[in-house]
């Protein structure tokens, strides 16, 4: 780095001490930056500022001199002292710092041996100066010996070098100051506008810091209300043990850094939650305190108690519910495909439905507790972690050797929880309606198979065929859509219900799907599972239409006879 002189000495003091060295003992001195500029001057001689410098063609000498002292300032030992053509004698000590030459300091003008009176006289009459008066200023002019003069450049030597020494030291003390202010600004800055709260402890407890993010979360009007107090007056009874154990540990170095999380006692009584990173502040080798920031975390707290909450909560629901339900932590490979997973928690349901036992398997992977359990399963759980999206879906368990109908969802990160009820029954009943299904798909007769609430989950082909409909605007509709508008409303109800009490039997009026309504006789019966229960209804149509005109023809031909009798009858009453 590069200096100035006037940087690195005090100008005036130096100034100072020349005026009092002078009044001890003669000696004309002055300080010449590296520009030339005269920084100070003491005792300069009448000769040379009253006579040599202020006359053009004596000046002209004295800068020739002067050019040579500076010409051979480099080769320098300890001082320059060069013998100038008006007969004075000049020294010049260069002040080298960091091996640049920044400024110079002279001494003169004098003598070193009593002056020739007869050459200055000579000089008066050359340069037309008064006589008398040039001769007056010669006489003013100190005269030192060679002695004399070493003794003064080795002094002055060490003095102007131990004076930019000094100097030289003091600046870089104040660029230090000046670059640890400017640090310290710079700190103060960044931690005031952070939202995090910093603070400064001493050894003692004391808090000696913290900024206003900390003052606010603490309540504070301003941090100068807590400056100065123990850190435990902030800190919850129930904590302060704790508090004083990691602080403790903090200053003694072990760990040299630690965070948790913390209750917090605010000034207005209130309480919350933060998480903390200190660490210990070392000066010189010693610690003097500790300082760190704090974080609020009070709704991220409470966030945690209310899941915490309703988590257990959620696992009393799961432990009385009917269904079963198992909570499962995914497992996947290096490539982030899932490939396994593993028990965390299941409900009694679960254990009714699978024969597992809990204790049996928390904890543990599911393809180790059931090696024959198709990888699908964790395919499909693993997707509900990854993309996030519930599934529902009934398969096989091998294992089980039973049907599941599953609904799969992410509770967690990496985690999917399953609730699934056992439709192994159902299944054997639908694989049975099929047996059954293909086998009466044949029959001439419309058969139809509905729910227990009427809805049709079967015909065959007869009935597509007499009511004019394909099985896909059929199946999942109320049988009631082939119902004729002209019958009663409540047809519909009453051959359920009576069927559901046994059977039923009778003529219903039905409309076909081009509008045509037509009569059919219904016979209809409930189909049961191995227990006895109804898992469908059966019902058997004819269509009677030719069979009912007939009817109306034998009872149109019999009404025509009996008129014909009683037309007979009247004839002969007539002719009578």
């Amino acid at each position: 780095m590069e200096y100035t002189i006037d940087q690195i000495l005090d100008v005036g003091m130096l100034q100072d001490l020349q005026d009092k060295l002078n009044a001890v003992t003669p000696f004309p001195s002055a300080l010449i930056d590296g520009s030339g500029r005269i920084l100070t001057a003491t005792a300069w001689q009448d000769i040379c500022t009253k006579f040599h410098r202020v006359h053009p063609e004596a000046n002209k000498v004295c800068i020739t001199s002067d050019r040579y002292i500076f010409d051979h300032l480099t080769d320098a030992n300890l001082a320059v002292t060069y013998q100038c053509p008006h007969g004075l004698v000049d020294n010049v000590i260069p002040i080298i710092i960091e091996g640049d030459h920044i400024a110079s300091f002279f001494t003169g003008q004098f003598f070193l041996e009593p002056p020739d009176l007869d050459f200055f006289r000579k000089q008066a009459a050359h340069y037309g100066f008064d006589e008398e008066a040039y001769l007056a200023a010669v006489e003013k002019v100190p005269v030192w010996s060679h002695s004399q003069l070493n003794s003064f450049l080795e002094f002055f030597k060490t003095f102007t070098e131990s004076l930019a020494n000094l100097g030289l030291s003091r600046l870089r003390e104040l660029q230090i100051i000046k670059s640890s202010l400017e640090k310290e600004h710079r700190f103060r800055s960044i931690v005031e506008s952070t939202e995090a709260g910093y603070f400064f402890i001493d050894t003692q407890g004391i808090v000696r810091d913290v900024n206003s993010s900390w003052a606010k979360l603490y309540k504070y009007e301003s941090p100068e209300e807590i400056i100065g107090h123990h850190f435990t007056d902030i800190q919850l009874i129930d904590d302060a043990d704790q508090s004083v154990s990691i602080v403790n540990s903090i200053l003694s170095g072990q760990p040299e850094h630690m965070t948790g999380e913390f209750r917090r006692k605010c000034k207005d009584g209130s309480t919350g939650w933060h998480s903390f990173s200190a660490r210990p502040v070392i000066r010189e080798g010693d610690v003097i305190g500790i300082e760190g920031f704090i974080i609020d975390t009070t709704h991220q707290k409470m966030a945690e108690l209310d899941r915490d909450i309703a988590q257990k909560r959620l696992k009393s629901v799961f432990g009385k519910m009917v269904e079963g339900f198992a909570l499962q932590e995914i497992i996947f490979d290096d490539h982030g495909k899932p490939v396994d997973y593993r028990f965390l928690d299941v409900n009694p349901a679960f254990e009714k439905f699978t024969g597992l036992k809990a204790g049996d398997i928390i904890g543990k992977r599911a393809y180790t507790v059931l090696p024959d359990l198709e990888p699908l399963w964790a395919e499909r759980y693993g997707n509900v972690a990854i993309t996030g999206n519930p599934i529902t879906f009934e398969d096989f368990a091998a294992p089980q050797s039973k049907y599941f109908h599953v609904v799969a969802f992410n509770y967690d990160k990496n985690q999917v929880a399953t609730i699934f009820t056992d439709i192994t029954e159902r299944k054997k009943s639908e694989e049975w309606l099929k047996t059954l299904a293909h086998a009466i798909d044949s029959i001439k007769e419309c058969v139809s198979m509905t729910d227990n609430e009427n809805v049709i989950i079967f015909i065959n082909k007869a009935f597509c065929n007499t009511y004019g409909y394909s099985r896909e605007e059929l199946i999942g509709h109320n049988i009631s859509m082939v119902r004729s508008p002209l019958e009663n409303p409540n047809k519909s109800s009453e051959i359920l219900s009576n069927t559901l009490d046994g059977g039923w039997s009778g003529e219903v009026l039905n409309r076909k799907k081009d509008g045509t309504d037509f009569p059919v006789y219904i016979s209809t019966a409930i189909v049961a599972n191995d227990q006895g229960r109804p898992i469908a209804l059966i019902g058997i149509a004819s269509d009677i239409t030719e069979r009912k005109r007939n009817e109306q023809e034998l009872v149109d031909a019999k009404e025509r006879a009996e008129e014909s009798d009683r037309l007979k009858s009247a004839f002969l009453a007539n002719i009578s």
